[in-house]
């Protein structure tokens, strides 16, 4: 806005309703809009949508100080805008994909401000000449505030851009997402100089959730020691998601992919794990297995937070129809599948006495008496309406997705009371 004069603070009749804006409303209306428009690819990224959200809110009491003309333009010291846009440049969003949320933005704002204008104007009972003049003046001024973010956020991005470019993060990244989404054959040799990890090998993908990638890089040198893994290739697929492939120029040992297991768990870390497969294919076949899993975690509310796919493959198949999933364990378990603490303590004991064998070793496994066993067992016979012995493999295969579904259909509706 070069040459054009910068428009005056809001006038007296107008500070109060500005100082008084409810800027949690506008807020979420414009993330809301933001994300539909700009970012239609990360609805579900809490992380990413957290700094959207806090930068939005960042920008807004900004605008709110500059309206009032407590602070001008050059003291600004940007914070949350400046970490939102460098995360954007670091997880492949486009510029243009910014720039048209700050457009967004400010539409949103503007209209919501004149309404206020417009309402208060008629509540002073101001000439309409006034209150046009003075919604003007005021929409300017925001305006300008955002021309002068937008050049400084555009910026930081261009700068983290470069810095990705010189070490050509994003070129790998970019190589091994086209990889992944080719059905074609490649070279495993072609795009060793490339991407640094030798896709001939065998490969155990990991995902880690909800920690940042610099900490998560740290980890997965840890797990690569663990294991005795020889490569690492890394994809940054959210704020604080990324997936990491564990290379081995042989098959994976059980003990080095349980050491993968282990470390995870005694991090207490959300983790998705897959079993070994070779090759590109291999590095296309695990990355849908965490594909899998992460609709998984979705579709089944008592996932635990590690996930390892040869132990939730049954799950993953079955609940592909969740709808029809749950009407299956309705129809199986009866009212074994209710949320209450008696039934849970019931199909947690007939799924041990699948497990064990017996009522003995299943009372020690559970740390009960052995009558309390039979009692339990019993009253599940009396529940189903048959022994458990009939349709043994359809109630062990309801009691593993109750168990991962958490609440049935009928709970959810009644919050489980």
């Amino acid at each position: 806005m070069n040459g054009i004069p910068t428009p005056n603070p809001v006038p007296q009749w107008l500070r109060a309703r500005l100082s008084e804006w409810d800027l949690d409303a506008l807020i979420e209306r414009i993330a809301s809009v933001d994300t539909d428009g700009a970012f239609p690819n990360r609805r579900g990224d809490d992380h990413f949508l957290e700094l959207l959200r806090a930068s939005i809110l960042e920008n807004m009491r900004n605008m709110q100080s500059y309206l009032l003309g407590t602070v001008e333009l050059g003291a600004f010291e940007l914070r949350e805008p400046a970490v939102f846009a460098r995360k954007q440049a670091e997880i492949g969003i486009a510029q243009s994909a910014l720039q048209h949320s700050y457009r967004l933005g400010i539409q949103v704002a503007v209209d919501h401000w004149g309404s206020i204008v417009i309402d208060e104007g008629a509540r002073q009972e101001l000439p309409a000449s006034t209150v046009s003049a003075d919604l003007l003046s005021s929409v300017m001024r925001m305006l300008a505030y955002s021309d002068h973010v937008q050049g400084l956020v555009a910026a930081e991005f261009a700068e983290q851009e470069a810095e990705l470019r010189r070490t050509g993060q994003q070129l790998r990244e970019q190589v091994v997402l086209d990889l992944l989404h080719r059905t074609d054959s490649v070279r495993s040799s072609d795009l060793l100089s490339i991407i640094g990890y030798d896709l001939s090998h065998a490969h155990v993908a990991v995902e880690i959730s909800e920690v940042a990638p610099a900490e998560a890089t740290r980890i997965v040198q840890d797990l690569r020691q663990l294991s005795g893994a020889v490569g690492v290739l890394s994809l940054h697929v959210g704020v604080a998601q990324t997936i990491f492939w564990l290379g081995r120029p042989r098959a994976w040992p059980t003990a080095a992919v349980e050491s993968i297991l282990d470390e995870v768990r005694r991090r207490k870390l959300t983790v998705s794990v897959t079993s070994a497969a070779v090759g590109v294919n291999g590095l296309r076949q695990t990355h849908g297995a965490l594909g899998e899993m992460a609709k998984l975690r979705v579709d089944g509310t008592a996932i635990g937070p590690v996930l390892y796919y040869p132990d939730v493959r049954l799950e993953v198949l079955l609940l592909q129809d969740s709808a029809a999933a749950r009407r299956f364990v309705e129809d199986e378990l009866g009212q074994l599948a209710e949320a209450s603490p008696v039934a849970e303590r019931i199909r947690q004991t007939v799924a041990a006495s699948y497990t064990y064998g017996s009522h003995v070793q299943t009372a020690i496994a559970l740390d009960v008496h052995e009558h309390t066993v039979r009692n339990r067992l019993r009253r599940a016979e009396e529940i189903l309406g048959h022994s458990l012995a009939d349709r043994r493999t359809e109630l062990q295969i309801a009691l593993r997705l109750r168990e991962t579904m958490g609440r049935t259909p009928k709970e959810s509706e009644t919050g489980g009371n």
